[in-house]
């Protein structure tokens, strides 16, 4: 299907200025650019603070390792530590999934709300 001109595109059945169209296509690049930007930048703070749990999370289980107790009770304490974090981390999948699940209209709009 070839691409219709600009001069083709229609607003409530009125054939749409190329400057406005052009205005409105270059306010929705810059929208998408910051927004990707602002996603980018979430992403490698959410990575950062991921990366220093884990450190923290591996420090504290070698101090389990290294203490004196019985083998049984260090196995014990590091077992009910992991099944507390996995119960946090299906409460957190579950929070993802309800997330997802809202419209990306909704998301957008929120987003651009909260840039102006």
């Amino acid at each position: 299907m070839p691409k219709q001109a600009a001069d083709s595109e229609k607003v409530g059945g009125q054939p749409l200025p190329n400057d406005v169209a052009d205005l409105v296509n270059k306010k929705i690049r810059e929208f998408e650019q910051s927004c990707n930007e602002e996603n980018e930048k979430t992403l490698k703070a959410q990575k950062g603070r991921a990366r220093a749990v884990a450190k923290t999370k591996l420090k504290e289980a070698k101090q389990i390792m290294n203490t004196g107790a019985l083998a049984s009770e260090k196995v014990k304490t590091l077992w009910e530590r992991l099944q507390a974090e996995h119960e946090q981390a299906e409460g957190f999948i579950v929070k993802a999934t309800a997330d997802i699940v809202r419209s990306p209209t909704q998301s957008r709009i929120a987003m651009f709300a909260r840039q102006n």
